[in-house]
């Protein structure tokens, strides 16, 4: 993907289940990356694809469990994304359900995207 306006767009239609869905994106000359999930709520969550402990490793998906695939910590899906939840403390990212039907996902305003490395 690449960002515009420091925002990426995803089809709704893409996030129908509830998986998780990992995304890279260019933003301003950083790849960053996220995931997505839509939960059984409704919402969505999203939220960097970095571990609070081990930064860049990312998680993966194992049943109904969000793992880290360096120190194995269990991620809440209803918390992912959410204020007093889960979420790496260096970014929140918003996101916002379109009328186009589409996902708009940006940084909280002033901070920046983190680049972690590839998984």
């Amino acid at each position: 993907l690449v960002a515009r306006d420091n925002q990426v767009r995803i089809p709704l239609s893409e996030l129908t289940d509830s998986s998780l869905h990992f995304y890279t994106a260019e933003v301003n000359g950083t790849v960053i990356r996220f995931l997505v999930i839509h939960k059984i709520n409704g919402d969505y969550g999203t939220a960097l694809d970095a571990c609070q402990i081990c930064g860049g490793a990312g998680f993966r998906q194992q049943g109904q469990n969000v793992i880290c695939r360096n120190c194995a910590a269990s991620i809440y899906i209803p918390s992912i994304g959410e204020s007093g939840g889960w979420r790496h403390e260096r970014t929140v990212i918003q996101r916002q359900r379109t009328a186009e039907g589409q996902m708009r996902i940006s940084s909280t305003a002033g901070r920046p995207w983190p680049a972690f490395p590839a998984a």
